[in-house]
């Protein structure tokens, strides 16, 4: 039975499940992006990742799509965790890879997302009164977008740490909004917060973070990280008609080129992650890119096709 909090969490997912067993390699059989629950059952479960070796296996359920879907995975000692020591708590954002075997889902690397996995438009509610953005240091402000829907009023907190995407501008009841953020302890935390477009106000840009590369075309956020020498890039194309997509990430260094695995986009399936990892093999979802690509402190731009849709960058971090 779903816990109360994830009522709501369903209503944000932005998940993709691919069932592979034709593949040769096991690595690629499953991967999935949703809502962990971690065991003991109830409110306040943790689990710390890896395991240690010899330790047993542990069940977790990862909850997508909507209305939700649950899913048994089994995280034993040889599954990977990205980053490489982790606590997931309830209601973190996972993308697991796993493998089809006995009947179960073992999962070969689970990788907590702390990339913004939400996107809202809506109206503020809730608020204890109006105020200017952004908010002083150390300041917490809990409220609730609306919707417009039965049922879509979504809690949030928003930080000082939000980014501001239009610039400074005034919060309050009924303004009209855009946030991005990330589910935690079942609220949206806030990562980035504007003005709904065509609502006015605000000038200038906020700052800090991937490039979402608009443009004028759909949103593009690229992510780079060079874990113990292990390449891995994702790219998100976000809101994207149905078709068929690929991703060409550029190192702007080198102009090095790599071009994704296609995948597509459907009515209910808008947003792709195209995933790029050094130690991917041929049979694995996510497309091979040399361990040479880029190096720690370089950027990577990414474009997605055909027609160069929507472009952006980000700079390649160790971890």
């Amino acid at each position: 039975m779903l816990k109360p909090r994830f009522v709501f969490l369903a209503m944000l997912v932005l998940a993709a499940i691919v069932l592979r067993p034709d593949i040769g390699r096991a690595e690629g059989d499953v991967k999935l992006k949703g809502f962990v629950e971690v065991p003991p059952a109830g409110p306040g479960g943790t689990l710390t990742l890896p395991l240690s070796q010899g330790a047993a296996s542990v069940t977790i359920t990862v909850l997508f799509g909507s209305p939700p879907l649950q899913l048994a995975i089994v995280v034993t000692p040889n599954t990977f965790a990205e980053p490489s020591s982790l606590t997931l708590v309830d209601g973190d954002s996972v993308k697991v890879t796993g493998r089809l075997a006995g009947g179960a889902i073992i999962a070969t690397e689970v990788e907590r997302e702390d990339y913004p996995e939400t996107r809202l438009r809506g109206i503020a509610q809730s608020l204890p009164g109006s105020g200017p953005l952004p908010l002083p240091p150390g300041l917490v402000v809990d409220f609730v977008v609306s919707l417009g829907v039965p049922g879509g009023e979504i809690p949030v907190r928003l930080t000082s740490a939000a980014r501001l995407e239009h610039g400074p501008f005034v919060l309050s009841n009924g303004t009209a909004i855009e946030i991005e953020g990330l589910v935690q302890d079942g609220r949206v935390r806030i990562t980035e917060i504007g003005l709904a477009v065509g609502t006015g106000g605000g000038t200038g840009g906020g700052g800090g973070g991937a490039d979402d590369g608009t443009g004028g075309g759909v949103p593009v956020r690229v992510r780079c990280r060079i874990p113990d020498g292990r390449v891995r890039i994702q790219v998100d194309g976000l809101g994207l008609a149905p078709g068929t997509y690929t991703a060409t990430v550029t190192n702007t260094t080198s102009s090095q080129s790599v071009v994704s695995k296609p995948q597509t986009a459907t009515p209910t399936v808008f947003d792709l992650d195209f995933d790029f990892d050094s130690t991917a093999g041929p049979g694995d979802l996510d497309t091979f890119v040399p361990a040479d690509f880029v190096s720690v402190g370089q950027a990577v731009s990414a474009t997605i096709n055909p027609g160069a849709l929507g472009t952006g960058s980000g700079v390649c971090t160790a971890n």
